[in-house]
């Protein structure tokens, strides 16, 4: 009877299925951190990690306690046994403080809810989904804050569940009220899918798709492969709620297809942009609207592509620099001949001439090149390099600006960033002057915008001469940009604003 029993129980534990039999819980430790994982034949799965604690500052969300740094390895061990890291359980990381992600080779699939509601307030840049993953289930990155996505080449994805990469743009808009920071910062800038096989029978359901790229306001530059077989399809990535409707509705903004070409680029003022790979924008617009508000009629002008200037807009480029006989203390920027196409990616003054407000034009059938590391496209202010002119499509935080000593024009105005000050940062699609040696500016500093002029550097040294003779004589009245008379007093001039003075202008430090 007893060795009947036996049998019986033996029989019914084999008929039991896997997800019912307790499994024995592992533990390995990678960047600080303790992760758990399962095992099942010659396969692991990470199912969290102990080392996080509830937020100070959040409800139902953990801080990790290596600061957020979470890399998944590829192999894990226990005793003399090596098991491969396949998946990533449901929920394993739900609600957690992440700041940094890597995927190991190996990894098979993300499970659902495995990195959701990603509690941290900094967004951090890259994630790049293994080639081995196949199957990325619902939710998996819902909310998760990623700027940059991408898939390794020869992806074998075949599988994307419901709000697999749902969430908000900017983020700052997010599930989560207490989110702080400017949009700009935070957003998502692309995602790229051109390595995958995507196509719509991927899906789960019937307009799948609405789900998947549930609220992905502002139209984030998407790269889609060859494979996807819906067009036209700007359903896709609408700016508002209804965002990621598969149904064929014209009007793709934002969207790369495979043969490289965007049907409509639409650049947002307040939201940042990367372009990982060139394409061509068949329509290419900005939303900004540069006023003739007193104060603002000298803004910067960086853009990801080639545009023409409206009639009552004058471009300005810097030509020289050191332009005095004892040293450098002179910016010079040349007027752009008018009717010349501004170059992508290249710093620009501009500044209204007819006393209106002005839209750039829309553009057609323009390249957009790959976003340029901002040191490559910057433009050297000073001989000894101690100043340069850059210009960002993305927003930069205000500890990255003052670390470089950044100087920001706003209302006719260099504004030098202050640490700490959180409403001190460089907004996208604008320049600055920086040291990146760390120079402090002198205090004769000049920068001469000149509307017709010889560039030739006798000629440049002597405006430059005439400008501060000038300024020092008292003879000549100095006006502001905007046109209003200000006296001849040099000193009573308040510093960090452009001026005129006998037809030539200048920025006082």
């Amino acid at each position: 009877m007893k060795q009947t029993f036996t049998l019986f129980l033996l029989l019914v534990a084999l008929l039991l299925p896997e997800s019912s039999a307790a499994q024995t819980v592992y533990s390995v430790v990678s960047e600080g951190l303790t992760l758990n994982f399962t095992v099942n034949g010659t396969e692991a799965t990470i199912t969290g990690t102990p080392d996080k604690t509830p937020s100070p500052t959040k409800s139902s969300s953990y801080v990790l306690n290596n600061g957020g740094v979470l890399k998944i390895p590829a192999t894990v061990n226990v005793g003399a046994n090596t098991y491969t890291v396949t998946r990533i359980a449901r929920q394993a990381f739900y609600a957690c403080g992440i700041t940094s992600l890597t995927l190991p080779p190996t990894l098979k699939v993300v499970g659902e809810g495995a990195f959701s509601m990603n509690s941290t307030d900094i967004a951090y840049d890259n994630l790049i989904i293994p080639a081995s993953v196949q199957r990325i289930e619902s939710q998996a990155f819902r909310n998760h804050r990623i700027k940059h996505l991408s898939f390794e080449a020869g992806s074998q994805l075949s599988y994307l569940g419901t709000a697999a990469f749902g969430t908000y743009r900017p983020a700052s808009i997010s599930w989560d009220d207490t989110f702080t920071g400017q949009s700009s910062e935070y957003n998502i800038e692309y995602y790229d899918f051109s390595n995958t096989q995507l196509t719509s029978a991927m899906f789960d359901s019937y307009r799948q798709q609405f789900y998947a790229f549930f609220r992905l306001r502002g139209r984030i530059l998407m790269y889609l492969p060859a494979t996807f077989n819906v067009y036209p399809c700007g359903g896709l990535n609408e700016p508002d709620m209804n965002g990621g409707d598969i149904s064929q509705t014209a009007d793709e903004t934002n969207i790369v297809r495979a043969d490289g070409y965007c049907d409509n680029l639409l650049i947002s003022d307040d939201l940042s942009f990367r372009a990982p790979k060139a394409f061509t924008a068949k329509k290419a617009t900005y939303n900004r609207t540069f006023s003739n508000t007193t104060g603002k009629a000298v803004s910067t002008l960086y853009l990801p592509y080639p545009t023409d200037l409206p009639t009552g807009m004058q471009a300005y480029t810097l030509t020289q620099k050191g332009l005095d006989s004892n040293g450098d203390k002179a910016f010079l920027f040349s007027a752009v001949p008018l009717g010349t196409r501004l170059e992508a990616n290249k710093p620009y003054l501009v500044r209204i001439t007819d006393g209106q407000s002005h839209t750039l034009p829309e553009m057609r059938n323009v390249l957009v090149p790959v976003t340029p590391d901002i040191q490559s496209s910057a433009v050297e202010a000073t001989a000894d390099g101690d100043w340069k002119f850059y210009g960002t499509t993305e927003f930069i935080h205000n500890t990255v600006a003052s670390t470089k000593k950044a100087y920001y024009l706003n209302g006719n105005k260099w504004w030098a960033v202050q640490n700490g000050v959180t409403n001190d940062y460089i907004a996208p699609y604008r320049c600055f002057i920086a040291s990146p040696t760390g120079a402090v500016p002198a205090k004769s500093f000049l920068m001469v915008l000149d509307d017709e002029f010889n560039s030739t550097t006798a000629g440049i040294r002597q405006l430059e001469h005439t400008t501060e003779a000038d300024i020092q004589s008292g003879r000549y009245p100095f006006y502001s940009i905007d046109g209003r008379q200000l006296g001849t007093n040099y000193n009573a001039l308040k510093s960090g604003q452009i001026y005129i003075v006998n037809g030539k202008k200048f920025y006082k430090f």
